[in-house]
């Protein structure tokens, strides 16, 4: 059988599906700068290397 690798190179939150608020948490499979500089303890802990992609983050919410 083949492998096959599961990697993300863009990921954001939106608070409901009808919003045209994002907040980009992966880009170019990486954390994004901005929720670095923004103080985001934000962690991607495997992305490519398996069939599942996995990051850590603490809880967010949306301020409409």
């Amino acid at each position: 059988t083949q492998d096959y690798y599961l990697l993300v190179r863009n990921c954001w939150a939106v608070p409901n599906f009808e919003s045209s608020s994002k907040l980009q948490l992966i880009t170019e499979g990486c954390m994004d700068d901005d929720l670095r500089r923004q103080g985001l303890d934000f962690e991607v802990t495997d992305n490519g290397h398996s069939h599942k992609v996995t990051f850590t983050i603490p809880v967010i919410k949306f301020v409409e």
